[in-house]
């Protein structure tokens, strides 16, 4: 939901903050693309790194915090570089947890496992939604930041509160 939220907010940034145009649209979004691929890179390498809970938690502020520099950046070449490095998070944050879904359900649950993660993941349609709608209403910046914030809020609730989720390893 919360990632649903920041990107309909690129091509704004693009045209009024940054005034890059079309192209330069294009770039930001190959330039997350571009991330993406790098992380897929980076897990494969190194998988044992980034399969813990620990690992989820760092991904996400990472992604986070990326997403808020470039949402104050105001400059093309950092505006870039956010979108790289949070496309390298998002990635690894995203694969690990549904690697981490599938190896630690038990055989009779992982269908419904996926099944409803998946069925969840659905809500992201709502966050683009919401988020066109804030980023005109309350603006850009603010958008991003209560996002990014309540994204990984959450993950450190979680991983405070509960002595399974921090154990977690693949």
């Amino acid at each position: 939901f919360f990632w649903g939220v920041s990107q309909p907010l690129i091509p704004k940034i693009a045209r009024d903050v940054l005034h890059i145009g079309q192209s330069g649209y294009g770039i930001l979004i190959a330039a997350e693309g571009f991330g993406w691929m790098l992380g897929s890179i980076l897990l494969s390498i190194s998988p044992k790194l980034f399969r813990n809970s620990k690992s989820i938690l760092v991904c996400i502020a990472m992604y986070a915090f990326s997403m808020i520099l470039f949402a104050l950046s105001g400059n093309f070449a950092v505006s870039i570089i956010c979108l790289i490095l949070g496309g390298i998070f998002h990635l690894i944050w995203w694969t690990v947890i549904i690697i981490m879904l599938q190896t630690l359900s038990d055989n009779l649950h992982r269908g419904r496992v996926i099944g409803l993660f998946f069925a969840l993941t659905q809500i992201n349609g709502l966050g683009f939604i919401i988020g066109g709608w804030s980023g005109e209403n309350f603006g850009i910046f603010i958008t991003i930041i209560s996002s990014s914030f309540c994204l990984t809020a959450i993950h450190l609730i979680v991983f405070m509160i509960s002595r399974k989720f921090r154990s977690l390893r693949t």
